[in-house]
């Protein structure tokens, strides 16, 4: 397939643009599917690509021109099955310096450029910039890494920017809108005022889920999700129930297990016990969600939880369950947490890999206090009183008790209190397992393939015939575990 080169090819006006993500990740399957949906609906489209000639995505943090080639090679193969020439437009063609001089004085762009290449690092490596601090092998790479991914950010918004003056786009779509580049895509979009759509997945099977003109992962946005997809004839009761059911089986639902490592039967000296069971979630994760997932409580749980100790009667054994996924933060929260809860008097501590059963701790809780783990969701489906000290999808669908103080818990704990509507927890369970938006295209393990595919075709063998795509992987691995 050839691309198109100049400007003078573009199609008529009134486009909608999509941005396909780099060919060497799992979201280039998802954007190169939702054109594909788009053009078999007549939509007027044109995919919009890069051709490497500034490197720094996240499929390139150290600028190899080699994996530059290869991703151009994977693109190719796959959009030349759905596309015309003259659909595929390189965004590098639009680099105009003569519109760059005008936007210096500008910092807002160099500032989502500099927020999202950290969050793409959090996101990805579970490092926050602290581990750029010093001067070791460390902080060079994470250094080198932020910058080109930052530059790269700036560089997509300027390409982006002068292709827009030259079009009358209807819409821009693309992948997830919060990491590089496509955070450069939604401020353009907000900038210009031009309608935008994000695309991410769903649901048990990976569905399409689109968000218009707000990021997927605003909480504001997935509360409103919810509202509706509850409000509808579109709940699946049996769904839900299979939710809960699946997660205490230790088996995938929305996303995967934690629980597959814990074990019954180690809670045996707190039988008589009257145990209030706390469950942390992980707060880096939260972190590159940004500010408005955070509430004075889960933004700090260890000072909370030390004060409610303080205020609780000794009857009460308080059991803090930290969340296995914790155990690969390495932002230095969650071990700051561990000195802070560690051997304080009336407070049991399970660590993230510890064997503890969640579901064992759960059952034999008569009171359960959540900080946005979907537990909280879960405690109420199996008959047990839920509190809710941090912000969540659910936090307004009569799953769990909302609370801010370590007081507003001793004031719950005055009176005998009924669990609430298990029915509420159901639909908040069906919302997580079921289908968003229906796509013509996008499947995920079809026919014992892995991944996604576009029309039942995976391109995974594609990205895998090349020396650089390992090359890629390896340094993937040390970032991720090594360094």
């Amino acid at each position: 397939m050839s691309e198109v080169t100049s400007k003078e090819r573009l199609g008529p006006e009134n486009t909608v643009a999509v941005i396909i993500a780099p060919p060497l990740t799992e979201s280039f399957e998802l954007s190169v599917a939702r054109a594909v949906d788009l053009k078999r609906l007549d939509e007027n489209i044109q995919v919009l690509v890069c051709s490497g000639a500034v490197s720094g995505c996240v499929s390139n943090i150290f600028q190899v021109q080699s994996i530059c080639k290869h991703c151009i090679h994977v693109r190719q193969e796959a959009l030349g099955n759905y596309f015309s020439s003259e659909e595929c437009i390189t965004l590098d063609d639009y680099y105009d310096s003569s519109t760059i001089e005008p936007m210096l004085n500008d910092h807002t762009v160099r500032q989502v450029a500099e927020k999202s290449a950290h969050s793409t690092l959090l996101t990805f490596y579970r490092v926050g910039l602290e581990r750029l601090e010093g001067k070791g092998l460390r902080a060079k790479l994470y250094g080198q890494a932020l910058n080109n991914l930052a530059a790269y950010s700036e560089y997509i918004y300027h390409c982006l920017n002068s292709y827009q003056k030259s079009q009358g786009i209807k819409r821009i779509e693309f992948f997830n809108g919060r990491l590089i580049p496509t955070s450069s895509a939604r401020q353009l979009a907000e900038n210009t005022k031009i309608p935008y759509t994000v695309i991410e997945v769903s649901g048990q099977h990976k569905t399409l889920f689109l968000a218009e003109g707000s990021a997927v992962h605003e909480l504001d946005f997935q509360k409103q999700s919810l509202a509706t997809y509850t409000g509808s004839d579109r709940f699946d009761e049996a769904l839900g129930r299979r939710f809960f059911e699946f997660r205490r089986l230790g088996k995938s639902t929305n996303t995967k297990s934690y629980t597959d490592r814990q074990r019954l039967g180690l809670l045996g000296h707190l039988v008589d016990k009257r145990i209030f069971a706390i469950y942390l979630n992980s707060l880096d994760e939260f972190e590159f969600l940004g500010e408005q997932w955070f509430t004075p409580a889960s933004r700090d749980p260890a000072a909370f939880i030390l004060e409610l100790r303080d205020l609780m009667d000794e009857e009460y054994a308080v059991v803090v369950r930290m969340h296995p996924n914790q155990a690969g933060d390495r932002t230095g929260v969650t071990s700051d947490l561990i000195e802070r809860l560690s051997n304080q008097r009336g407070i049991e501590l399970v660590l993230p890999l510890g064997r503890v059963s969640t579901y064992e701790l759960l059952d034999m809780a008569f009171c359960n206090l959540s900080f946005g783990t979907t537990v909280g969701v879960e405690a109420t489906y199996w008959g047990k009183n839920s509190l809710l000290a941090g912000h969540a999808v659910w936090e307004e669908a009569g799953v769990a008790v909302n609370v801010r103080t370590p007081q507003d818990i001793i004031d719950y704990l005055q009176f005998t209190r009924k669990p609430l509507d298990q029915l509420n927890a159901v639909k908040v369970g069906a919302y997580f397992m079921d289908k968003q938006q229906a796509s013509s295209s996008l499947g995920w393990g079809e026919g014992n393939q892995y991944g996604f595919l576009i029309d039942g075709v995976s391109y995974l063998s594609c990205k895998r015939k090349s020396l650089f795509y390992v090359l890629n992987r390896l340094i993937d691995k040390f970032l991720k575990y090594f360094l």
